[in-house]
């Protein structure tokens, strides 16, 4: 029981933060085209 404690916070945070990682990508690679 302690061990899952411990792995599911950080387990919640990755899929919180993939998907913001991935729109952050997308707007630069858009930003970088709309540069060039």
């Amino acid at each position: 029981m302690q061990e899952e404690k411990m792995w599911t916070p950080p387990l919640t945070r990755l899929h919180t933060i993939s998907p913001t990682l991935m729109i952050l990508k997308i707007c630069m690679l858009s930003y970088v085209q709309w540069m060039l």
